[in-house]
């Protein structure tokens, strides 16, 4: 049996919460709205809803906010990454 994981996370004690929903604006109560850098472009998420994830070229583009206390000591992150490449890395 495949469980799947929820469509969306629970908020509770969210610190940051990005979308992606054509925008950079945090879901969260903080209000930590991502600042783009080097120009990620949005694009197709996971289940083809159009502007709903960015693309990164992989080298330096990446999503920054002005609030340095944004990330505690502690957290976990849950994230979606699909690739381009099977080559190497790091």
């Amino acid at each position: 049996t495949v469980n799947s994981a929820p469509a969306y996370p629970t908020t509770t004690g969210l610190t940051l919460q990005y979308m992606f929903n054509n925008n950079y604006t945090d879901g969260s109560a903080s209000t930590n709205t991502g600042l783009p850098q080097n120009a990620p472009v949005f694009t197709r998420d996971r289940f083809g809803s159009q502007n709903s994830a960015i693309r990164l070229n992989g080298t330096n583009q990446f999503i920054t906010n002005t609030n340095t206390n944004a990330i505690p000591g502690e957290f976990s992150l849950s994230i979606w990454i699909r690739t381009t490449s099977t080559q190497g890395g790091y």
